[in-house]
């Protein structure tokens, strides 16, 4: 196993042997540190060491693998985003559609 520095793109992914691999969104346009074995790419933050993604290494050049917990905002809980969604039109009707 190697160590490589990898820069994540504004989408927050990084590139590694012909596909892209996601990062937490809190990651994007910096450096993070891959550690990729013959089946895994482990990926960590380049200043704490720290293991912020893992992935399935793709056999097909071209994959965009995309772990969808690294995109979801944490610090809010759902039900106050869903709180929001429905205050952003002043309608009884879309509160209920909403």
């Amino acid at each position: 196993m190697y160590q490589d520095e990898r820069s994540v793109d504004n989408k927050s992914y990084i590139s590694y042997s012909g596909s892209q691999y996601s990062v937490p969104i809190q990651y994007k346009n910096k450096q993070v540190d891959i550690y990729p074995t013959e089946q895994v790419l482990f990926v960590y933050d380049n200043q704490t060491g720290i293991q912020i993604a893992c992935h399935s290494i793709s056999s097909i050049p071209g994959q965009r693998i995309k772990d969808r917990e690294g995109f979801r905002e944490t610090t809010t809980k759902i039900h106050h985003l869903k709180d929001e969604v429905k205050n952003l039109i002043d309608d009884e009707f879309w509160r209920e559609f909403a």
